[in-house]
């Protein structure tokens, strides 16, 4: 699995009004799970599967190096607690 950290100057951007999660399994299918305030769904339909990859790219092509995350949250530490 891997993680994605959209900055925060970029905005809310596609997908991040829910959480989601795109797997590919073992026959090459591929699945999408998708949660909400209200329930969760998990379907193997391929126009929805396309919808969430397309969010899914919209929010990796705005995220940071996971080291320029890191030291953003080592900034907000020392600004919080020193």
């Amino acid at each position: 699995m891997s993680k994605i950290f959209a900055p925060f100057a970029a905005g809310s951007v596609l997908g991040m009004m829910s959480a989601f999660a795109l797997a590919r399994l073992r026959d090459g299918s591929e699945v999408v799970s998708a949660d909400s305030v209200l329930s969760g769904q998990v379907t193997a339909d391929h126009d929805a599967v396309a919808r969430i990859k397309q969010r899914y790219d919209s929010i990796r092509v705005n995220a940071q190096p996971k080291s320029v995350t890191h030291k953003a949250i080592e900034d907000a530490i020392r600004k919080w607690t020193g």
